[in-house]
Formats: C-alpha cells, structure tokens, sequence
C-alpha cells in the first residue's frame, strides 16, 4: 500500500524585528499587520535568502508563500521549499537524499553537544561563537528555546552517496512538511510518559509545542537485544520526571532522528531516536544522566 503523505503547507517564516531573527507562525499574522509591519521582512525558516511573503483569502484563509522567482533562493541542499522539492514527487526526492548521507554516532553526539552549548551562551546573553562553515544562514539571537534553524555548528560532514550537514529545527515549528525527514530538533520538554501496552514498552518525552504534538520517541531499535540498554532507558527516565515535577527549572533536549506523523493523527509528530548517542539533555548525555542520577542545570 502506499504511503499517503501529509500536506505540505508553510507555517513558519522568520521576521527581522530590527536585526533580530524571530520565529513566526501563520496563526499569528493578520492582514493588516502585515501591510504595515511584515512586509518586506519575512524570510524562509530554514534560513535561506529567499523571502516570504502573506496572503489572506476573502474566506479568511491564510497563506504563506516565497516571493516570485525566488524559489531557488532556498538552500537546495536540504530546505523543503525549493523548487526542485515541490509537490509529492519532488518531497520524495529530498528525503532520498536525505537518507543516502550517514553519520557516525561519534559525528551526532558532538553535533548536539555543539549546539547545546551555543543554545547555552546565547541563553545566558552572551555572544555566540562566529560560525564560518556557512555564509548564508540565518541567527535568531532571542532567548531561551526560540533557537535558530541552521546547519551543523560542528563542521562535520556526513559520507555516503553524498555528503551533508546535520539541519537543526525548533521542535515547535515541526509540521507536515517535516515528514519522514532526519533533524537535529531542540524543544524544552513538556512531560515524560512511559510504560506497556499488551507487553511492548513504549517510551516518550513530550516537548512543548503551541501549534503541534511533538515527542521524542523511543522506537524498539534503540534497545533492542540489549536488556540494560532498556533499563538505563528507564531509569533515564525516571530521573527526568522527577527533575521536571520537582522544579521549575527548563529542559533543553536536543537530539537527532527520523521525523514521522503518527499514524491516524493530523499533527502528533515522533522524532525517532535509535541511539543513546543521538539524545542529549541539558548538554549530559544519556550514559552520564544515567551513571550520576543528575540532570545539570540548562544555564
């Protein structure tokens, strides 16, 4: 049978409020405001040049869409919205390249740790590191969790039929258009949820999402064959939702995986973690939660 793919439509764009990248979802724009403030300044949310631009039906259906002849200002690489990636067929492609660069677990952990850290200065308020590894991406240097989707900030290239860079994206702006892609996501964790159904363990860490259901998820394969794997697994777990119920304190995940839509839902997205070394949290990795019972503070 074959796989019926989730609408693609654009829901996020950046807005350049005086030099400063801030992300921007559809629900929160209204006509008027744009004529007035946004026009001119909207920009894909991948970070690419190429920018976006309003539109509002008579029916009061919302629109968000890249300017005319500007469909090639999106990163060909790996930005959903160029124009060699429209359609289904074209969404197909972008995700078989995708799959056809691999990373070493060595490559991803020093990926995430990376971007917690620099997550972690611009938090605090200081300056970020400068990147040189790409020249067209785009910073949103606001604080706590609205972070910027970008390429990889560790410099380290993927092999396979092509090589590539890990893309990272705010676990909130995940939507359709994300199906079935790998992403380095980063959310602040909302709850924890774990436990058997008919004798299979199912284990999730929910992040917070306005617009969407976003969870990381533990597929079979992260564990499998492998009894202590499970039970750090738990453990882990156990150790975050006490932290989470006990105190007020943020939860910054970051981690790498497979994006799928839930079967039967219209927006519950799992980000599919099939290595402990493809999770971080607060910049400690899952072996390190496990070994020393503490969760660090994101600061």
């Amino acid at each position: 049978m074959r796989e019926k793919m989730p609408k693609a439509k654009m829901e996020w764009c950046y807005y350049n409020h005086d030099g400063k990248m801030e992300p921007l979802n559809i629900q929160n724009i209204e006509k008027e405001d744009y004529e007035a403030i946004y026009k001119g300044k909207l920009s894909c949310i991948e970070g690419c040049e190429a920018r976006i631009k309003f539109t509002q039906r008579i029916n009061g259906k919302k629109f968000l869409s890249t300017w005319n002849k500007e469909g090639e200002k999106h990163n060909p690489d790996n930005c959903p919205y160029h124009i060699n990636y429209k359609g289904i067929i074209g969404r197909k492609n972008l995700i078989e390249k995708q799959e056809k660069v691999k990373f070493s677990e060595e490559q991803v952990m020093e990926s995430l740790k990376r971007k917690i850290r620099n997550l972690q200065i611009e938090f605090n308020g200081e300056d970020l590191p400068k990147d040189k590894a790409n020249t067209n991406r785009v910073k949103n240097t606001g604080e706590g969790e609205e972070v910027s989707i970008t390429d990889d900030e560790s410099g380290l290239n993927g092999t396979g039929a092509s090589k590539g860079r890990i893309t990272y994206i705010q676990a909130e702006t995940i939507n359709g258009v994300y199906h079935r892609h790998y992403r380095g996501v980063v959310g602040e964790v909302d709850n924890i949820q774990y436990g058997y159904t008919n004798g299979e363990f199912w284990a999730y860490i929910n992040l917070k999402n306005r617009y969407n259901r976003t969870n990381v998820y533990f597929p079979e394969s992260y564990y499998e064959g492998n009894e202590f794997r499970l039970d750090e697994l738990k453990r882990v777990l156990d150790i975050l939702k006490i932290k989470k119920e006990k105190n007020s304190e943020k939860i910054v995940i970051g981690c790498y995986g497979q994006i799928k839509l839930k079967e039967g839902t219209l927006n519950d997205f799992n980000i599919n973690i099939i290595n402990p070394k493809h999770i971080i949290v607060n910049g400690s990795t899952m072996n390190e939660i496990h070994n020393t019972g503490i969760i660090k503070s994101f600061e």
